[in-house]
């Protein structure tokens, strides 16, 4: 029998506390409740997978950041000093990072096992066209990428994670979500595109200027092949995200979406 939303507030309101006193917290248990089917959802164990790729548009000036910082951060990551490995270590969260298509592999040897995340090497490619230009994927690439991501799901299924989440790291790929939102849920260009991570005046109406004709090129495409729609604005890594979210939802994980990136894909 299913467990309804009626259900799970009655028990909650039932609770040693005043009825939803615990706010936006409370609010977020009952979904989780709902999502799990149980009055006890359980949030471990946890896994954080992080996508890597790099992006051929961060060379047409939509980011103030060169493609070489991708690298630079994946070291980082591995090393267990960025923000999400810290983060991910704090909360006893296994943490995965997939590089699905740099320029270049950075990573020649396993990460220290002190720094808490495992490195997996999956490029499908080094990097995406510039999608300024030309399609940044093939059919047959984005496809690639998509199953990448999903076969990280099944193994996270396969090792009884209950919660999943998805992170990315790659220059550009903010340019990339906001086509990816414009072109599937018709977000407005004024609300797709931002600045990033910091882009000046000029560099972020350049960068809306590129995502308009972008998706105007990928509406085109849509209705005779949606697919290479989709793969025209995409990214190695936000294909493979979405690939993760499909199979770790099909598998009845629950999966935890954050950041643009994450919900374009």
């Amino acid at each position: 029998m299913s467990i309804s939303l009626e259900d799970i507030w009655r028990h909650l309101d039932g609770l040693t506390k005043p009825p939803r006193s615990l706010g936006r917290l409370e609010e977020l248990a009952a979904r989780l409740c709902l999502v799990q089917q149980s009055l006890s959802p359980q949030t471990s164990p946890r896994r954080l997978v992080i996508f890597a790729a790099d992006h051929g548009v961060a060379s047409a000036g939509v980011t103030i950041w060169p493609s070489a910082v991708t690298s630079l951060m994946i070291r980082n990551i591995c090393e267990g000093g960025a923000a999400s490995t810290v983060l991910a270590r704090q909360t006893g969260t296994e943490a995965v990072l997939v590089n699905v298509g740099t320029l270049d592999d950075p990573i020649s040897e396993p990460p220290p096992m002190n720094s808490g995340i495992c490195y997996r090497s999956r490029r499908v490619c080094a990097g995406t066209r510039n999608l300024a230009e030309e399609p940044a994927l093939t059919v047959d690439e984005f496809r690639q990428a998509w199953d990448i991501g999903a076969a990280e799901a099944r193994a996270a299924a396969h090792d009884q994670m209950r919660v999943v989440l998805a992170g990315e790291m790659g220059i550009g790929n903010t340019t990339s979500a906001s086509c990816l939102a414009m072109l599937l849920a018709d977000v407005p260009l004024w609300e797709a595109v931002g600045r990033g991570a910091g882009a000046d005046d000029a560099t972020l109406s350049r960068k809306r200027n590129i995502v308009e004709e972008a998706v105007a090129r990928a509406r085109a495409l849509w209705n005779s092949d949606p697919l290479a729609a989709m793969a025209s604005v995409a990214g190695l890594e936000i294909a493979a995200m979405a690939g993760f979210f499909v199979e770790a939802s099909v598998a009845g994980m629950t999966v935890i979406l954050d950041g643009s990136v994450a919900s374009a894909a």
